[in-house]
């Protein structure tokens, strides 16, 4: 694909991965955007956790350019892989 100068592709990422599996009715995530703005997400409306992938995936929230995206979550010790 050959992109026109002053053109630019931007990808945003929407699915984050977890290190570990959670108990999921604690799952928090929050965006800070660049300029300081911090937006909090809500389960079900606002993202989705996938237990196949263990992910959770944005659906109605597009973080900015250089957002940052944190995932907080209860570790589910009795879970096992």
């Amino acid at each position: 694909m050959r992109l026109q100068e002053g053109v630019h592709l931007r990808l945003q990422r929407r699915e984050f991965f977890l290190s570990d599996i959670p108990e999921v009715d604690t799952l928090e995530v929050q965006v800070i955007e660049q300029d300081g703005t911090s937006v909090l997400l809500a389960l079900g409306a606002d993202f989705t956790y996938d237990p196949v992938r263990n992910s959770v995936t944005l659906t109605s929230y597009t973080p900015g350019p250089m957002a940052e995206v944190y995932v907080r979550y209860t570790t589910d010790f009795g879970a096992g892989w």
